[in-house]
């Protein structure tokens, strides 16, 4: 599957003349990314249709406003550090956190880039969906690691074997009763302490 970057970057290399400027325009407006340009000491000059769909705000609702008043953009450092390191770095790579028109907050992937007359072209992709799974797998994670230290730590002893008999996991309470290590059980048969019939 070819990325949506590299679809724009073929088409560029196959436009020439006049009507570069206005493919590259339709090209942007057209991208699912929201793209929008705004300036350092202005508004939004340009807001495509992925904006549109991510945010929820029409063309006309975001040109000329401010876009992280707009947006309600959460940074990760203070604002007064970001814009110093955008004008250093004339780039910038993160994550923002907005607020869209109805109201529910998205992360997204943001990159800015800082043309010399201060110009900002901004690029972010909505990552929200992936940051919750990625949440709800360390809690998983973290419960899982409590029950299996609660597991670990029992008086009794608690073993797991698999459809075949063999012994996959072995507590301390096991080693206590049954005299064997974790070390020498996991992998054996579980008739090593239950008789077979």
């Amino acid at each position: 599957m070819v990325s949506q970057e590299l679809q724009i970057e073929r088409e560029l290399s196959r436009i020439a003349g006049p009507d570069r400027a206005e493919r590259l325009a339709s090209l942007l407006t057209l991208s699912s990314k929201a793209m929008l340009v705004w300036h350092l000491n202005e508004g939004i000059e340009f807001w495509n249709s992925g904006a549109e769909r991510l945010y929820g705000f029409e063309l006309g609702e975001a040109v000329g406003r401010t876009s992280h008043a707009l947006l309600q953009t959460k940074f990760p450092i203070e604002f007064a550090e970001w814009i110093t390191q955008l004008r250093n770095e004339s780039h910038w790579s993160g994550e923002l956190r907005h607020i869209c028109k109805d109201g529910r907050e998205v992360i997204v992937e943001s990159r800015h880039q800082l043309l010399r007359d201060g110009t900002v072209i901004e690029v972010n992709r909505d990552v929200t969906e992936r940051k919750q799974i990625e949440a709800d797998l360390r809690g998983a994670e973290e419960q899982l690691m409590f029950l299996a230290s609660i597991v670990q730590s029992s008086d009794d002893a608690i073993v797991s074997k698999n459809l075949d008999g063999i012994i996959t996991s072995w507590n301390e309470g096991a080693e206590r009763i049954f005299g064997y290590t974790a070390e020498e059980a996991v992998g054996q048969p579980i008739t090593i302490v239950i008789l077979q019939d």
